[in-house]
């Protein structure tokens, strides 16, 4: 990221991912925030606050975001999914289930992806799938 030297992280309300826009928040005693420049919680933030900051194209390292699934209560239907993602070089972090009537389960699944690209990729092959019934990235 073009922050030089300082402090940075990334802000879990928005879990922003490479190839998205960004932006950085100076923070009081914890250097820069990352944001994407679409999240809400950075729209009515002071502006003095706000600095251009840019992706590091070079970095190799996977970035976190979660997902809502929509999923038939089929046997074996986790798996399956969980058998997608790593065929999908995507890495499962953390995973909560409930049921929900009609057979149908929603999961969020925490999963670690290289860019916004690889996220697509990863949200069309899931939505490709006759027994999930909807797929969506969460905001934080």
């Amino acid at each position: 990221m073009g922050t030089g030297n300082i402090m940075t992280h990334f802000a879990r309300c928005c879990n922003p991912l490479p190839g998205e826009p960004i932006i950085g928040y100076i923070t009081r005693g914890r250097g820069v925030t990352i944001h994407r420049k679409s999240c809400k919680n950075i729209q009515n933030a002071e502006p003095e606050r706000l600095i251009d900051v840019e992706w590091d194209t070079s970095s190799e390292d996977l970035y976190t975001t979660s997902l809502k699934i929509l999923f038939s209560d089929k046997k074996g239907m986790l798996a399956h999914v969980s058998s997608l993602l790593g065929q999908m070089d995507a890495e499962m972090l953390s995973v909560q289930v409930v049921s929900l009537p009609d057979g149908v389960h929603e999961g969020r699944i925490t999963v670690a992806v290289k860019d916004q690209e690889h996220l697509k990729k990863l949200i069309m092959i899931l939505k490709g799938e006759k027994e999930i019934y909807a797929v969506e990235r969460l905001a934080g």
